[in-house]
């Protein structure tokens, strides 16, 4: 089992919740805090080997590292999915409008009908 302690003033409660989220195929990871720190405790699963402070710490500096390559490749998937405008798609202006279909009575046909 690993204990840890991280200084709330210098490590954001995001960072160590996804750490955690990491680990949870292969540990059981415990959260908590006080005033000043938060406190980490890891029991590996049957057969996994125990994360040491190193392993879950660099979990931060990996998710700030890579954090802009994430929002790229998320707003080049996003932008990849716009559908533009197709020469066949008619323009708003061209599409035949007739008010009388949407001023209109709709029980009128349902009175006509039965």
């Amino acid at each position: 089992m690993e204990e840890l302690r991280y200084n709330k003033s210098l490590y954001p409660k995001t960072a160590l919740l996804k750490a955690a989220y990491r680990f949870t195929d292969s540990a059981y990871v415990h959260l908590d805090t006080d005033g000043e720190y938060y406190y980490v405790t890891i029991l590996p699963k049957e057969g996994q080997p125990v994360p040491n402070e190193k392993e879950f710490t660099n979990r931060h500096e990996v998710y700030l590292e890579t954090k802009n390559i994430r929002e790229l490749m998320y707003a080049r998937a996003m932008a990849t999915t716009v559908i533009g405008e197709s020469e066949t798609t008619p323009v708003p202006d061209q599409i035949p409008f007739d008010e009388n279909e949407i001023i209109k009575d709709w029980f009128e046909n349902i009175h006509e009908n039965t």
